[in-house]
This record gives structure tokens, sequence and C-alpha cells, in this order.
């Protein structure tokens, strides 16, 4: 059943058609529309874009960015570059913009990453997984996190998913060099973890 709006038919419905490569103008033309009823239906003013850059002779080396919106932050990016991880960059991107997001009013900061990423840097820094999608992309997974600025470190809640976590990296990760073990007949490398703090990050 197709429905039309009054006083039109269906001859009168535009028909979709599918851009394998869309134009940055059509792209931003769908994602104005939507922002701007996103924030007149939640009656909250717009998004102010929050970001937090490390520089080495005017060039950004590090940077992490996302918005504040409705007493809530989210994080879109966090990168480091090579050279520069390992040295606590990509933690103390994180948290100026918790620090920033908790001036602006906000009560929590949420975020998507990939198991590839660097999902350890966020458990070690107070988040909870919220949500998780398996096989996103194929062989991997997914997380939702989120950080309440509101509530006090050392919660046992929070205490307690952070190590169900690395419980299930860590069977995951055995269940990785038995499958590689298996496959090539010998023992296998040893596995680098992921969990570096300032890897490339979403």
């Amino acid at each position: 059943m197709i429905r039309t709006a009054p006083g039109s038919t269906a001859a009168d419905r535009p028909v979709p058609n599918v851009e394998d490569d869309p134009t940055d103008d059509d792209i931003a033309a769908v994602d104005d529309a939507l922002a701007a009823f996103t924030v007149a239906a939640a009656g909250q003013d717009a998004p102010k874009p929050l970001a937090v850059f490390a520089r080495h002779d005017d060039t950004v080396v590090a940077g992490i960015h996302g918005w504040t919106w409705g007493g809530c932050c989210e994080l879109v990016s966090l990168w480091v570059n090579e050279p520069m991880r390992r040295r606590g960059l990509g933690r103390a991107l994180l948290t100026a913009a918790e620090d920033r997001a908790r001036a602006r009013g906000c009560h929590q900061v949420v975020l998507f990453t990939h198991a590839f990423q660097t999902p350890g840097l966020y458990t070690r820094s107070g988040y909870d997984i919220v949500g998780e999608v398996e096989d996103y992309p194929a062989g991997s997974a997914a997380y939702w996190f989120r950080k309440r600025l509101d509530t006090q470190p050392g919660d046992p809640g929070r205490e307690a998913q952070a190590a169900d976590y690395r419980n299930r990296q860590a069977d995951a990760c055995e269940v990785g060099r038995q499958t590689v073990h298996g496959a090539r007949g010998a023992a296998p490398a040893s596995t680098r973890s992921e969990d570096r703090d300032g890897s490339n990050d979403r």
C-alpha cells in the first residue's frame, strides 16, 4: 500500500535512485535537514562543536572531536599519529574533552568504536559498554560506550563490567591463537593487544 499526502497521487512521488558516488552537497542537504528537525523536535539548542588537538610545529599530531548537545557529549573521532603513540596522548585528549563537556553541563559522554581500535582505553578510563554489534565489520565487533560524568570512579557495577570485557577479550585472543596454531601447524607469534593508548579510533 502506498500512502500519499492529501491531494497528491503516487505519480507525484519522486523515485528513489541509488547513488554510489553522491556529492558532498547532496549528503549535506540530508544531514542538515535532519539536524534541523532533530534540534527542533528535541527542544534543545543546536549542538556545539568540541575539539582538542595536540600540535607539533603547528602540525596536528593528535586530536579528538565531537560535540555537546542536550546535556550529553558525543565523541566521534580520536586519533594519535603513530610516532606519538604510547605516550599517554590518547588518555590526555579524552580527559580534556571530558573536562570541557563537564564544564558545559554534560552529565555523560557517549562514543562508538570498533574492537580493533582502542576499546581498552575507554574501559580503563571509566567507560561502560552499553551496546555491542557482532560481526561489524565481518570477523570483528563494534561497541557503544558511555561514561557518566556525574558519578564517582570506583563504582562496583562499572568495575565488574570492565572486568567482564577484559575477560571476553582474553578469551577471544586465546581462540584466535588456537585457530592460527591449528591452521598453520606452528606456534603463533605473540599478539600485541590493540588496546594501546592513542591508536586510531572513532
